[in-house]
């Protein structure tokens, strides 16, 4: 790296308000990493001031370099992890960098239509935290399976009302962030069932959306395999 890119990312964060950060876990999604963020990127960048926070979590697939490359296109901030710590730790790396006042989670394989955004956005005062709801679901059966029967047990332990709390499109105000961010990191791989447990439990007020999900546009998923 010249230098450039960092160069350019730090007028970013210091010139421009931002209206939201769009956090994204990766790790090894070499073969669909840059069509996934310039999708989302085109999407919503004409509307809105953005920034991605993309969280590397010691990818060995020349992922790496094709990120170095698109810091250079669009806003980012690229978090670098030399060693794999797990999909929790990384969105938590990401969201501890953010600075915005609204966050949204998102994953880099592609499953979710950045179209979709926009009901969240319109929204995005009446609740501290929106997630998506995955109708239908485009996963294999064996996944949905095991994800069902978590479901199931979630619901009953924390009387949880949402239908789908491992869904990755997410969108969260900032006091929600600061207000838990400090304890997560029981779930190595579940972070996203972990952050709305703990955001229960002090109160916050949770919307569900229905958004669509895609099949992967490459591999196989990357947290929790059977």
């Amino acid at each position: 790296d010249d230098g450039e890119g960092s160069e350019w990312r730090e007028r970013m964060d210091t010139d421009t308000r931002l209206d939201i950060q769009i956090v994204m876990p990766v790790y090894n999604e070499a073969d669909c990493v840059e069509s996934v963020i310039m999708e989302i990127y085109e999407e919503i960048a004409p509307r809105v001031q953005l920034e991605f926070i993309v969280c590397e979590d010691g990818s060995r697939d020349g992922t790496r370099e094709i990120l170095w490359k698109l810091s250079r296109k669009v806003p980012m901030k690229l978090i670098l992890g030399d060693q794999k710590k797990g999909y929790s730790l990384a969105v938590i790396d990401g969201l501890k960098a953010s600075t915005a006042d609204y966050l949204l989670c998102l994953e880099s394989d592609g499953q979710y239509s950045p179209g979709d955004f926009w009901d969240f956005y319109e929204h995005r005062q009446d609740h501290d935290i929106t997630i998506g709801w995955r109708r239908p679901r485009m996963d294999t059966f064996g996944r949905r399976l095991m994800s069902g029967c978590f479901g199931c047990l979630y619901r009953a332990l924390f009387r949880s009302p949402v239908h789908d709390p491992s869904c990755a499109f997410m969108l969260v105000k900032r006091h929600v962030i600061d207000g838990v961010i400090g304890e997560m990191g029981l779930l190595m791989e579940g972070f996203q069932r972990e952050f709305l447990a703990r955001a229960l439990v002090k109160g916050f007020t949770i919307w569900e959306i229905p958004v669509h999900h895609r099949l992967r546009q490459s591999g196989g998923t990357k947290a929790f395999p059977l």
